[in-house]
């Protein structure tokens, strides 16, 4: 109701006192209606398009203080000012049309300059009120954007470092993985030739394997072998965590316990070897990652498999996921010139997100999906997650500053924020959606290649 009363008085200041079509101007976009210090005795009414007022700050730059649309009065405080100076600069943003009442028009002591006085004044201060709320939205975003910009130079900062510590673990990590392979080769040519019970085998099945069976397929397999073999538990259960199935098993014939121990140790030196090159080759791939992370903007665009930014990524979080079933769908995708350590910081706060929110709900049977595929030229990729969804109140402000999907203590990201990560894809052109309910969260990330 309040708002139509309003409107009404509009319409009728408009036509009682902004009607004649004598005393109207059109504006161009960029068109200068006021500056700064311009004397001025007209009160204007915008009547079509916008108007922007600003004020410079210190160093010389425009900062915006209103915008007026249609039924909006401009230029009041020139208009009833002593000294009649504008004291902003008030720009057509878009064509518009502004109509005006010059103050020599308004006769003074006149029952018309009376009834001026008393309905322009609801209208003064509306504008005035608005221009209160704008100002003080603007003080809340400029402070929203230093805390941002500070967030930023932390990170800046602790990037730099990570990819100092990476360049010097790099080389370390380098001799590791390169002596885990030669002392593999060298193994595997020892025990070749000391193998004189066919022994061999098992070594390669733990060198190529490892463990491959969980505690519950171990026990399972341990009761099977006490069964089929007449073993002790003990025996078994050694037996079991090999993964050796039954035909390897079944030419030892009625000799195999006393071959256990042999089996166990070729296997597990085997399976050692594994975890090494494994572990170092893990290893490797977190150290480039940081060291991309760290890089940051100083790199220049580049061509990027932007599936490789992904397992960087997950190199970088594999703490986090897992506990986690991981499942990769990564399709055949173009390359593009961007900087790759941008996506890896991307990649890392989505899946860090959902991983988190999945733990932390202790979801059952966690799963994270990831898909990445090329069509109707864009790169499409989804991260998704079964964990309890978003709050529909935090879906329209996901993406805006500050808003956190903290659960139980725990902050997601790496303290970038969704909104910085919005960011960096609308750099790249790009979009990201979201989609979230109980059970189902689904961030989509579309790439024009």
């Amino acid at each position: 109701m309040m708002d139509q009363e309003e409107s009404n008085h509009t319409l009728w200041l408009r036509k009682r006192f902004f009607s004649d079509p004598n005393r109207c101007l059109d504006l161009k976009t960029g068109d200068k209606l006021l500056q700064p210090g311009q004397y001025n005795e007209r009160l204007f009414m915008v009547v079509e398009g916008l108007l922007v007022g600003s004020i410079e700050n210190e160093e010389g730059r425009p900062y915006e203080i209103f915008r007026s649309g249609p039924g909006k009065i401009v230029g009041a405080y020139s208009f009833f000012a002593d000294a009649h100076r504008s004291y902003s600069t008030v720009i057509a943003e878009e064509p518009s049309r502004v109509a005006y009442i010059e103050r020599s028009a308004l006769k003074m002591g006149t029952p018309e300059n009376q009834d001026f006085a008393e309905q322009i004044l609801p209208a003064v201060v509306d504008e005035i009120y608005l221009r209160q709320l704008q100002a003080h939205q603007l003080t809340i975003e400029r402070e929203e954007a230093r805390e941002q910009l500070a967030r930023m130079e932390k990170l800046a900062a602790l990037g730099q470092m990570a990819a100092g510590l990476a360049h010097e673990l790099n080389n370390a990590i380098g001799v590791i993985n390169n002596n885990a392979v030669w002392l593999a080769d060298r193994m595997r040519e020892y025990l070749s030739e000391k193998d004189s019970n066919g022994m061999f085998p098992f070594f390669e099945i733990g060198l190529e394997s490892g463990i491959t069976l969980s505690s519950a397929e171990v026990r399972q397999r341990s009761r099977e072998l006490e069964s089929r073999f007449q073993l002790s538990a003990n025996q078994s259960k050694n037996l079991a965590k090999t993964g050796i199935s039954n035909e390897n098993l079944e030419r030892f014939g009625r000799n195999l316990p006393q071959y256990i121990e042999r089996i166990s140790y070729y296997f597990e030196t085997g399976r050692v070897l594994n975890d090494m090159l494994h572990a170092s080759e893990h290893a490797a791939k977190v150290v480039a990652s940081v060291q991309q992370l760290g890089a940051a903007t100083r790199i220049q665009p580049q061509p990027t498999n932007l599936n490789q930014t992904i397992q960087g990524a997950l190199a970088i979080v594999k703490n986090l996921t897992k506990t986690l079933q991981l499942d990769l769908q990564l399709g055949t995708l173009p390359l593009l010139s961007v900087n790759p350590s941008d996506w890896v910081q991307v990649w890392i706060n989505l899946i860090k997100n959902a991983a988190e929110a999945v733990v932390s709900t202790r979801t059952s049977k966690g799963k994270i999906t990831i898909r990445s595929k090329y069509e109707e030229g864009q790169i499409m990729i989804q991260i998704q997650d079964n964990g309890p969804g978003i709050p529909e109140e935090l879906k329209s402000r996901i993406f805006q500053p500050n808003v956190t999907t903290k659960v139980e203590g725990l902050t997601f990201g790496l303290g970038l924020g969704l909104s910085i990560v919005q960011k960096i894809v609308e750099t790249y052109h790009g979009t990201i959606e979201l989609e979230s309910r109980p059970g189902m969260t689904v961030f989509t990330v579309k790439i024009p290649a």
